[in-house]
């Protein structure tokens, strides 16, 4: 099983151009999971009370 992702390449882009400023996949990826958890916590709060 382990061998499978083993097989799987990186990807040929790894930022995002817009305009004069270029984002890091990676970058992105952490900065929309702070956001999910942002997110999910003040739900939880409101739920909470």
């Amino acid at each position: 099983m382990y061998m499978i992702f083993a097989a799987i390449p990186s990807p040929s882009v790894n930022s995002i151009q817009i305009g004069p400023m270029e984002f890091r996949i990676y970058g992105l990826c952490i900065a929309l999971g702070a956001l999910t958890a942002v997110w999910i916590t003040g739900r939880r709060y409101a739920a909470a009370g």
